[in-house]
């Protein structure tokens, strides 16, 4: 079977986006952080594990396009798009990594597990709102909703342009935390986000299999 043929299975047809994410999570070891990632990232897992499902999914796409947009002016900009998705998750869980292996290294070096967040590394940490976002994640795969008074994770930007009241959130739910509270959940999200970085960057490297996505991609991996 070549790289283009790989067998697509059927995907769950499930409707709720949190049991989604809870089979993403399950399956691939990441947590999802937007609707988008996790719409795209159950599609391509369906495709089987022996590669090419990103290639062959993209190929899916054109093919369709082609079909129902006969009119189309360019049939292959969809596909160029959505491998601007991927890239743009490849890098952001790519510097999330950074982000937090630099906050696991700065909470190694504090011996006083007492000490507050605040004072021993500050509430600007750049890896404090990877953390909070695994830690919202985490408790809405278990709580299985969302409460009205709740944010929801899936619909705010953590790390890459967060608004004001985002640094407010992530600012207020660490206010009252010390390094004993978080000792634990550092390495844990930290694995989290490089099993996202490890999904993704396979899927570029699928990508670049189709040539409408190859120029794109391709230059992502240079990086």
């Amino acid at each position: 079977m070549s790289k283009n043929q790989e067998t697509k299975l059927d995907p769950p047809i499930v409707d709720d986006p949190l049991v989604r994410l809870s089979l993403i999570q399950q399956r691939d070891g990441f947590f999802a952080v937007s609707l988008g990632e996790i719409t795209e990232a159950l599609v391509l897992g369906s495709y089987g594990p022996k590669g090419g499902g990103a290639a062959k999914h993209l190929n899916d796409i054109l093919v369709h396009q082609m079909k129902e947009n006969v009119n189309i002016e360019d049939p292959t900009s969809t596909v160029r798009s959505i491998a601007r998705e991927y890239v743009n998750y490849h890098e952001t869980s790519k510097k999330t990594v950074e982000d937090l292996t630099k906050l696991l290294i700065d909470v190694k070096e504090i011996d006083n597990p007492h000490l507050s967040l605040e004072m021993a590394i500050g509430l600007n940490h750049l890896g404090l709102a990877g953390l909070v976002r695994f830690m919202d994640l985490k408790r809405l795969v278990s709580a299985k909703t969302i409460k009205e008074d709740e944010i929801n994770p899936l619909s705010i930007d953590y790390t890459d342009e967060p608004k004001l009241e985002t640094f407010l959130y992530i600012e207020g739910k660490l206010k009252d935390m010390n390094i004993k509270s978080i000792r634990n959940l550092v390495p844990k999200s930290l694995q989290d986000q490089q099993n996202r970085y490890n999904f993704w960057h396979q899927r570029l490297v699928e990508s670049s299999w189709h040539m409408s996505a190859r120029p794109i991609v391709m230059e992502a991996l240079k990086n």
